[in-house]
């Protein structure tokens, strides 16, 4: 698994107005079947999981672990309709 940390994307003030969102994606590889990616903007961390492999329970566990142990606000979407 990687992991990368873009950081926090700080945009010239006559262009955030037209950004609500940011995402990162850092694309998996045989070597590499899950990678996640973090970026920074506002007041939004996003952090994204891509995978090539089928389980999907660290993902879950990660996730479940920032919303119990620190007490963070979490919202999960997915594109995976399983």
């Amino acid at each position: 698994m990687t992991m990368t940390n873009v950081g926090r994307v700080q945009l010239p003030e006559s262009m955030q107005s037209h950004i609500s969102h940011m995402e990162l994606i850092l694309y998996p590889t045989k070597k590499s079947p899950i990678n996640s990616a973090m970026i920074a903007f506002d007041d939004e961390l996003v952090i994204s999981f891509s995978r090539i492999i089928k389980e999907a329970d660290i993902i879950r566990t990660f996730f479940r672990e920032l919303s119990q142990t620190y007490n963070m606000e979490v919202e999960v979407y997915s594109n995976d309709s399983r």
